[in-house]
């Protein structure tokens, strides 16, 4: 994915997740990934290589600008999870 935004404790705060897919939406910052507390994108050589959790539940999204009818111009994609 290269350089992107990034929104950490995604479902630690009520107001996080929707304005940070907003900020997304509206194309204030690039597309990227938001992961929930516990979870992480580990990166090798400055690309997304696994997506880890040490908690059950605990989820890493892909957020990005969509054209995909359907999609109300925002994919949040679930990206797969190995737990540590």
């Amino acid at each position: 994915m290269g350089l992107g935004s990034f929104c950490p404790h995604d479902d630690g705060e009520a107001e996080r997740a929707p304005v940070y897919v907003a900020a997304v939406s509206s194309g204030d910052i690039p597309g990227g990934y938001a992961a929930d507390d516990g979870a992480a994108v580990h990166y090798v050589a400055g690309r997304p290589h696994a997506f880890v959790s040490e908690r059950d539940g605990a989820q890493v999204f892909q957020v990005m600008a969509s054209s995909e009818s359907g999609s109300s111009d925002i994919l949040v994609q679930p990206e797969p999870m190995t737990r540590l």
